[in-house]
């Protein structure tokens, strides 16, 4: 595969539903309910709306340890919502709009733990290009820096093992593979620096790639000092492009 580095910018949310929801009736809820707000919004207002937009619903995955009062990956995910920018100006302009401000902010609440919620700034690198037809399930793992390293010479060397991963056998199971890197502000510690995406046809498929991620990236990482101990982990889920840019394609629950 070929790196190739797309200029899009994307917001990667991470977050819990709310206290007393269950996991069917929030996937239901940010599908058919949220969702639904988000293209209609896209729809109405283009010009103040997002450029490309994801759903991913969490079906497994593992977390941090530690307590979640200093660390929000100390407790489960339960979706994974990807927005995409032209750029960061583009993504304020949007999220301070007036019609997300009335109908999509309040609805959050009504599905999401806000007190735990992680907003990632990140910059897409693709490896490789897309197949026609995606895998129904993605494999994230999220990664984050020892405290030595500066994040220019993390990112270096988070994706040289990228690029040996997706030369290596265990390519053969994923189709697409994006590097996110996270974009941190000026004096601020992200709770991650890297986030891998990886489109599988099957859990199977996730959980062997998991382990290949563990032992030809996390690995090596970690040895030579990159890695903060026990701070990666990983999610599986259930995508839905809900609007690509110019078509529309929603994956069933």
């Amino acid at each position: 595969m070929t790196a190739n580095t797309n200029p899009a910018f994307k917001l990667l949310i991470a977050g819990r539903r709310r206290a007393g929801m269950s996991l069917v009736d929030h996937h239901h809820h940010i599908l058919e309910q949220h969702g639904k707000m988000v293209l209609s919004l896209i729809a109405s207002n283009p010009d103040h709306a997002p450029r490309r937009y994801a759903q991913n619903r969490v079906v497994d995955g593992t977390w941090r340890a530690g307590g979640p009062a200093g660390d929000p990956f100390a407790l489960s995910r339960d979706f994974v919502t990807q927005v995409w920018f032209d750029n960061p100006a583009q993504a304020i302009d949007a999220l301070s709009h007036p019609l997300y401000k009335a109908n999509l902010q309040p609805d959050e609440d009504h599905f999401v733990d806000q007190a735990t919620v992680v907003k990632l700034a990140v910059r897409e690198r693709v490896l490789g290009q897309a197949a026609t037809v995606c895998g129904p399930l993605k494999l994230f793992v999220f990664f984050s820096k020892a405290a030595a390293p500066s994040s220019a010479d993390f990112a270096s060397a988070w994706q040289q093992r990228g690029d040996a991963l997706a030369a290596s056998s265990a390519a053969s199971l994923f189709q697409h593979y994006v590097q996110n890197q996270v974009m941190a502000k000026s004096g601020e510690t992200p709770w991650v620096d890297g986030v891998d995406e990886f489109w599988v046809a099957d859990r199977a498929s996730a959980a062997t790639l998991a382990q290949a991620v563990k032992a030809m990236m996390v690995t090596p990482l970690l040895a030579a000092g990159w890695l903060a101990p026990e701070a990666d982990f990983h999610l599986v889920a259930e995508e839905s492009l809900l609007f690509a840019g110019t078509a529309t394609v929603t994956k069933p629950v």
